[in-house]
């Protein structure tokens, strides 16, 4: 990937939607912001973690956070994943990545364009799934709809038989739509040396953070479970209200496995 290269110049289609928002959107968090779009000619509103609708609608997510709201996040991710690994000598061809909360294949596609030759998508939305063989067919080897909670041996067959060695989650993380028990399994699936790369909103690494993944991250580190190689906070978007949203990413080797937080 050249370093000049922006994500948009490398994801997203012609196709835009116009999107709005509210003028005075008040202190709301993140999973109860909303927006409208005209939609052929009728205008629509839903909330922005009305993910399985807004799926849907090919090229809509697109426009609304990376074109109106400048996510940049994938970014964040994989560049710091490709410098560390190219710092141990490695290439992400040599990757076999399991992309957790992969949606519809914007960070999946990031991947491949970096290199990385093998990559399954999880989610547990079959609208996920569906957005990205059609907007995006190329990207995974497999795409497994799967609540990593509940038992599924079919599914953990799968996943095991990928043989994983790196797992991404792009800003997938604290909402509740990937609990910590079902982030701990996927990282579980991967060997002693293995990489994971991921993002997650500041508020959920502090003290006070009630999702859970506050305590296992710091756990994760203070045990030896992970090695940190790479730690930074950065705008993941905007806000509806224009405000920048801070998250924090994480490029670590694994040691050994987590324990589960349940």
């Amino acid at each position: 990937m050249s370093p000049s290269s922006t994500f948009e110049e490398i994801t997203l289609p012609q196709r835009t939607f116009q999107v709005s928002f509210p003028v005075d959107p008040g202190k709301v968090d993140q999973d109860e912001e909303w927006f409208e779009f005209d939609d052929d000619g009728r205008r629509r509103r839903l909330g922005m973690h009305d993910y399985a609708a807004i799926y849907e609608t090919p090229w809509l997510y697109e426009s609304l956070v990376y074109r109106a709201l400048k996510c940049r996040s994938p970014e964040h991710v994989v560049r710091p994943l490709e410098e560390a690994a190219t710092a141990e000598g490695k290439a992400l061809s040599d990757l076999r990545v399991v992309d957790l909360g992969a949606g519809n294949g914007i960070v999946g596609e990031l991947l491949r364009r970096a290199g990385v030759r093998e990559i399954v998508g999880i989610d547990i939305l079959p609208e996920a799934a569906q957005a990205a063989r059609r907007d995006r067919p190329h990207v995974y080897d497999d795409y497994l709809v799967c609540d990593l909670t509940e038992s599924d041996p079919a599914a953990e067959r799968r996943l095991r038989s990928f043989a994983p060695n790196c797992l991404v989650t792009v800003a997938a993380l604290g909402f509740g739509d990937i609990p910590p028990e079902a982030f701990v399994k996927a990282f579980n699936l991967l060997p002693p040396g293995g990489w994971l790369a991921m993002c997650i909103k500041e508020r959920f690494l502090e003290e006070d953070d009630d999702s859970g993944f506050g305590r296992l991250v710091r756990s994760m580190v203070a045990d030896g479970t992970i090695e940190v190689l790479h730690r930074e906070r950065y705008v993941h978007r905007l806000s509806i209200a224009g405000e920048a949203l801070h998250y924090v990413s994480v490029v670590a080797r694994k040691q050994r496995h987590a324990r589960n937080p349940g």
